[in-house]
């Protein structure tokens, strides 16, 4: 009997303590978590913009605390109504970490029983891990904040213009919260802030200019093309400071840390690739890879972006173990034993593996191929065991283990105590179900019903925090794809309606990821339902070169699609 991960079928869980199945309507799906996606401290500017000079920002904990604390309070006598129960029990599921002690606090001080009770204690364990993340997350951002705070201080350029307000924004930048739960409110005002410091009195600090570049990528209110403008700014001024060789290799850094992954690289918050900034990160990153104000594990992750990158961008010239070895080398001799590095290096040799295969299919891989495949899946299965069992609580060893499995063709129990591990250690643990749902692929080591199966155990997860609900959708494409007709397979009313559920519970939920919604406006006018379409493309920015693809060779173009929409909608004809 297949075995199923508890943390990852949380919403059958709470579906059963709640005392019965849950059924979604539009019509039931009432903002229950609306409320928590800013339980933050609140970051206000004491004066308007731009007109402020070196303002500080108040942050409010206690009223914070009191919203929260009311809120919650809210939501658990939803969870005694029936007619909000279905409602209050996905917004349960979705509550960020940082009201786990509240959460705690209300299941055991005896005034909550019954099924309201055994909901709270069923996501109890998922909410702790949240929030111990989130701390994790902080701590790494105030670790940076300090060492920025201090080294521009020390080395930056001064000016009474933008001084007072150049450090209030960057702290305001890193006490933010996660884009899970950080609103556009949050975005706009810390972007406002760093626009007046670096536009509006001209900051001259390569720093402080850096910094606004990662603001400027990561939250989408300026132009993508604005923030590498402040990468390059910074990185032509840095070289003629007073900063140390740590901090010169900073701006290349914040450049290849802000980059999208490629699989996201057409989206219209997609920082553009700039060779120059790359060829700085690879000759820069010996000087930073010491750096105790960066932690190991971003730098890490800054290599395998640099890597995929370049990988896009020179596919033809890309030697990965010639770009690999100096930058491991230098984080080896910075981390030497600990697992870090070979977390870095596990997933190294697998994408190296995958180089020597192909992506085409099995039979047109020549056997040099095969033995470089095999030898390469060798050492990261090594590798990653090894890291996976000095930090067991840290999932990424054990989700890279997934991928793994499937290219040695390890039978599923193997998958599946892999992605248990997976999950155990973060239930909010996205590329872990990417990664079996990829492994389920009947090109792979799965069938359709298996990949079926498991899109409904995504699904019901109601989890959209970890956006693990969506992986629903992502496997009805694929089986669509095999169909003599994709589109009349997901406009099915029983998939399709599947679809919508998931999306407007997303939304409900939280602030939706801008290319889940494009992917949501694409499928929707692919299947027909163009006023529909039209107006979930109304909240999508452009997705310029994008296709969605309704079959491995068949896409349309996004603006097509968002152009044949807003033609199409005013007929009412099309309304379906």
């Amino acid at each position: 009997m297949r075995r199923i991960i508890v943390l990852l079928v949380v919403g059958l869980v709470l579906a059963g303590a709640l005392g019965g199945a849950f059924l979604f309507h539009q019509h039931q799906i009432h903002n229950a978590e609306a409320d928590f996606r800013a339980p933050h401290p609140v970051i206000i500017p004491v004066a308007e913009l731009p007109e402020f000079s070196g303002a500080k920002w108040a942050v409010n904990h206690d009223a914070a605390h009191a919203r929260r604390v009311a809120r919650l309070s809210t939501l658990i006598g939803q969870l005694d109504d029936e007619k909000t129960r279905s409602s209050a029990a996905v917004a349960l599921v979705n509550l960020p970490g940082d009201v786990f002690s509240e959460l705690k606090a209300a299941s055991r001080g005896g005034a909550v029983t019954g099924g309201p009770l055994a909901a709270l204690e069923g996501v109890l364990p998922m909410i702790e891990q949240r929030a111990a993340r989130e701390r994790r997350r902080q701590d790494s951002r105030e670790k940076l904040l300090q060492a920025a705070s201090a080294a521009y201080k020390q080395y930056g350029s001064h000016d009474p213009r933008w001084e007072a307000a150049a450090l209030d924004a960057m702290a305001a930048y890193f006490h933010a919260p996660p884009a899970s739960t950080r609103t556009v409110e949050e975005e706009t005002a810390i972007s406002k802030a760093f626009g007046w410091v670096c536009n509006h009195v001209d900051c001259t600090d390569p720093l402080v200019r850096s910094i606004h570049g990662m603001v400027a990528a990561e939250f989408g209110v300026d132009e993508p093309a604005a923030a590498l403008e402040e990468f390059k700014w910074a990185a032509t001024s840095m070289p003629h400071s007073d900063y140390p060789r740590e901090w010169k290799a900073f701006p290349a850094f914040a450049y290849v840390s802000s980059l999208l992954p490629a699989s996201q690289s057409k989206s219209s918050r997609a920082l553009p690739i700039d060779d120059a900034r790359l060829d700085e990160f690879r000759t820069s990153f010996p000087d930073l890879a010491g750096a105790r104000f960066i932690g190991a594990s971003e730098k890490c992750d800054a290599v395998l972006t640099y890597l995929e990158r370049r990988a896009e961008t020179h596919a033809q010239t890309f030697n990965r173990e010639q770009e690999f070895n100096p930058l491991y080398s230098a984080l080896d001799k910075a981390y030497h034993g600990a697992f870090e590095p070979l977390v870095l290096k596990g997933r190294f040799y697998v994408d190296f593996a995958w180089d020597a295969r192909g992506g085409g299919l099995a039979n047109d891989v020549a056997e040099d191929g095969w033995k470089l495949f095999s030898k390469r899946l060798a050492i990261a299965e090594q590798t990653l065991t090894k890291a996976w069992e000095m930090n067991q609580s840290d999932p990424r060893a054990a989700t890279i283990m997934i991928t793994v499995a499937m290219g040695t063709s390890a039978e599923r129990p193997q998958m599946e105590k892999w992605f248990h591990r997976a999950m155990q250690a973060d239930p909010d643990n996205h590329a872990a179900c990417e990664a079996k749902l990829l492994y389920l692929d009947p090109r792979w080591k799965g069938s359709l019903q298996e990949l079926d199966a498991f899109s409904r155990e995504c699904r019901d997860t109601h989890n959209y925090i970890g956006r693990i609900a969506l992986m629903y959708v992502h496997a009805q494409r694929t089986i669509a794809w095999v169909t003599e007709s994709p589109a009349n397979y997901l406009g099915d009313p029983h998939v399709f309606d599947d679809i919508c559920r998931v999306f407007e519970e997303y939304q409900a939920t939280r602030t939706p990821e801008p290319d889940d919604l494009a992917l949501y406006a694409g499928l929707t006018a692919c299947v027909g339902h163009w006023a529909d379409a039209n107006r979930i493309f109304q909240s999508v920015p452009p997705q310029n070169g994008r296709i969605i693809y309704l079959s491995p060779t068949t896409g349309h173009r996004y603006e097509d699609l968002r152009t044949e929409a807003a033609r199409l909608a005013a007929d009412p004809a099309n309304a379906k």
